[in-house]
């Protein structure tokens, strides 16, 4: 689940904003205050995407570009590993986001497909904890009627046997 909320612009504006919206005017305020805090993104994104196509073959757009990705790497760097350290995760997944590093890197694998294969992963196992809580419950369920059973023979004896004295 932390995989899908990662990939949303501004994740705490956007959970503010819905907390927000929800409490105003419940779920269409929460709908309304979601497109609010993500459509103004999602739009300067699409117009700086098609005016980029214009100006890639532009050698100082792209020195730019160059000067910038150092800079990118660190400020997506610098926060993940103050959440890795604050999640209290053992060291066994640091292998992890290493291993989707090199398989962007040299694979030349698009990270949207990364993301995305994780999200579907996460709700496969997430549906699997799930079901197999519901399967431990209906297991619970069914002992617990047998001795809801025997509860009720008791509380009828009980009842009878008290009728049976007055």
């Amino acid at each position: 689940m932390i995989t899908i909320v990662q990939s949303l612009p501004g994740v705490f504006a956007v959970n503010t904003a819905l907390y927000v919206g929800y409490r105003i005017a419940g779920k269409c305020g929460a709908a309304v205050s979601f497109l609010g805090a993500v459509l103004p993104s999602l739009l300067i994104i699409g117009a700086i995407s098609t005016c980029f196509q214009e100006f890639r073959e532009n050698e100082t757009v792209m020195k730019i570009f160059n000067g910038i990705r150092p800079c990118v790497v660190a400020l997506i760097l610098a926060p993940s590993i103050k959440m890795f350290i604050k999640s209290e995760l053992s060291w066994k997944f640091l292998p992890i986001p290493i291993l989707v590093a090199a398989v962007v890197v040299f694979l030349k694998i698009s990270p949207v497909y990364i993301i995305m294969a994780a999200i579907i992963c996460t709700l496969c196992w997430e549906y699997r904890k799930f079901k197999d809580i519901d399967k431990k419950k209906s297991d619970n369920n069914t002992d617990n009627h047998d001795d809801s059973e025997e509860d009720d023979e008791k509380n009828v004896e009980f009842i009878s046997t008290k009728k049976e004295n007055d």
